[in-house]
């Protein structure tokens, strides 16, 4: 009956967006989405787990290959009860986001903008950052529902100044500047607006952890 199906469908838009909300807000307060790509599944848990103990509360395990997978699905059976999350990114297909969310994440990073993946992501309940460059890929997402985005390659499509710039036309979304993204300049991000910031590799390294924690014992903006 259509109004039956109306009614489902907007029982499941609500429910939707009622998690997303509550994710953003939580993306938001915590400022940080820590991504991990290309560990071993050891060194992922490892690692996911000192940040939790550091004071992260969004971690993103990427899962392009099975060795991200496998990460994905060991530091979920390990993860501490809290109000950190787990989540999964690379999120290309809608395979890819049934699999992640099979396998444990708490929600889903994609590079770029899909209606499908999108879709699915809602339909289960798991709220997701989508990938977005262009204000045409903005205005689709906000089509789609959402009201927060990553904004990906942020450095290399011009940094604070283009995330500004994307801003204007778009007051009621929110970014999450990832790629290019480090300590150094990620203070610059958050005063031009960004909800958060993602930042990957630089946690690798062996100064990482200790720029970390200085970043979180900042006074706040």
């Amino acid at each position: 009956m259509p109004g039956s199906d109306n009614a489902q469908s907007e029982g499941i838009n609500g429910a939707a967006d009622a998690v997303q909300k509550l994710f953003e807000q939580g993306v938001g307060e915590a400022s940080i989405v820590a991504i991990l790509r290309g560990l071993t599944p050891d060194a992922t848990t490892s690692l996911a787990l000192e940040l939790v103990s550091i004071g992260v509360r969004h971690i993103e395990v990427t899962v392009q290959d099975e060795q991200g997978a496998q990460a994905l699905r060991q530091t979920r059976s390990e993860w501490p009860d809290g109000p950190h999350m787990l989540g999964a990114g690379s999120i290309i297909s809608v395979s890819l986001a049934q699999q992640a969310i099979d396998d444990g994440a708490q929600f889903l990073v994609s590079p770029g903008l899909s209606t499908e993946v999108v879709q699915t992501a809602r339909n289960l309940g798991t709220p997701i950052l989508a990938g977005v460059a262009t204000p045409s890929e903005v205005q689709h997402a906000a089509a789609l529902g959402l009201t927060a985005a990553k904004l990906f390659p942020a450095a290399q499509l011009g940094g604070p100044a283009y995330l500004r710039a994307l801003s204007g036309p778009f007051p009621k979304m929110q970014f999450v500047p990832t790629g290019g993204v480090n300590f150094e300049n990620a203070e610059a991000y958050l005063a031009t607006g960004a909800l958060a910031v993602g930042i990957g590799g630089e946690l690798t390294q062996p100064s990482g952890l200790e720029a970390l924690r200085r970043w979180i014992a900042r006074p706040t903006r």
